[in-house]
C-alpha cells in the first residue's frame, strides 16, 4: 500500500510540473520554436490568413539560387498563425556573405487544381506569394516576415525585422 501511495504522490508530482511549465510557456509567450541555435537562422512566417496548408520558400545568396524549403502538419490540415523555417550552416554555401540574402514564399491554399495532393486527398495549388523579401541574415538570429490576404485577392509578403531590431524598436 504505501508504495502504490508514493507511486501516486511522484506522478501527481510530474503531472503538476508539466502542467505549471505549460502554463508558463503561455504566460510568459515563450516560442520555443522560434528560438534560434548558434548555428542557424531562422525565420518565421507570420500568417494573416486562414486558408493556408503549407508554405514553402526559395532563397539566394547575392541574387544566386541556394535551395528551398516549406512546412505543413503531418495530416495535411490548416496552419494557425505562424510557422518556422530553419535554415543550417549546411544550407548555405561555404563562405557565404549572408548580407545578401533573399526569399520569396509559396503558399498552398484551398483553391483547387488538378496538380499535387496531399494527405486528404484533395488537389490543390500552389501559389505565389507577391515580393520577394532582401534582408541580410546572421547565424543565432531568428527574422520575421508577414504573410497576409486571400486566396481570392492574392498574397503579400512583408518583412517585419529581426527580433533584436523589433525589441529595440528599430523596424
Amino acid at each position: 500500500m504505501k508504495r502504490s501511495g508514493f507511486k501516486a504522490t511522484i506522478k501527481g508530482i510530474l503531472c503538476l510540473s508539466a502542467f505549471l511549465l505549460a502554463i508558463g510557456c503561455v504566460w510568459f509567450g515563450a516560442k520555443p520554436n522560434d528560438r534560434a541555435q548558434e548555428n542557424e537562422v531562422v525565420i518565421v512566417a507570420e500568417l494573416q490568413t486562414d486558408d493556408v496548408y503549407e508554405v514553402a520558400c526559395e532563397y539566394a545568396i547575392d541574387g544566386v539560387f541556394c535551395g528551398g524549403q516549406g512546412g505543413s502538419h503531418a495530416d495535411g490540415s490548416k496552419l494557425g498563425q505562424s510557422l518556422a523555417l530553419r535554415f543550417e550552416t549546411c544550407d548555405f554555401p561555404q563562405n557565404a556573405d549572408l548580407s545578401t540574402f533573399s526569399v520569396t514564399f509559396l503558399l498552398q491554399n484551398a483553391t483547387k487544381t488538378n496538380q499535387g495532393i496531399d494527405l486528404n486527398n484533395t488537389f490543390r495549388e500552389m501559389v505565389p506569394v507577391e515580393g520577394t523579401l532582401a534582408f541580410p541574415v546572421a547565424y543565432g538570429n531568428v527574422y520575421r516576415v508577414l504573410i497576409a490576404g486571400s486566396a481570392e485577392k492574392g498574397y503579400k509578403a512583408h518583412y517585419l525585422g529581426a527580433d533584436t531590431e523589433r525589441e529595440n524598436g528599430k523596424q
